[in-house]
């Protein structure tokens, strides 16, 4: 499984058997992964699925993946001590940005 964020995406497939999970970019969605896996066997740490004698088959390494997109919204209430995290470096950004790192006397067009 390939999980991945801040691509401007927000898409779940199978590809050539590797789950590859995007979650969109600026916290604007987030992703609930479920797996789910064969009712005949017992997980284990690595992700598989062992059968109750301890063998292992292909077809029991497979799992179900759901996928259920999360839109960010003001029915979330803000985490008190996030939000002052973040506002604090919002406006050492906000502030960064005022800082002139390059002037030029050429003209630019824009249209």
């Amino acid at each position: 499984m390939i999980l991945g964020g801040h691509d401007h995406l927000n898409f779940a497939k199978e590809i050539n058997g590797t789950y590859v999970i995007k979650s969109g970019s600026d916290f604007k969605e987030f992703n609930k992964i479920t797996l789910t896996f064969p009712k005949n066997g017992i997980s284990s740490e690595n992700g598989h699925t062992e059968a109750s004698n301890g063998a292992e088959s292909k077809s029991q390494r497979k799992f179900e993946v759901s996928v259920e997109t999360i839109l960010v919204t003001r029915k979330f209430e803000p985490d008190a001590g996030m939000k002052e995290h973040t506002d604090y470096y919002l406006e050492l950004f906000q502030e960064s940005m005022k800082l002139v790192i390059y002037s030029s006397s050429i003209n630019v067009l824009i249209f």
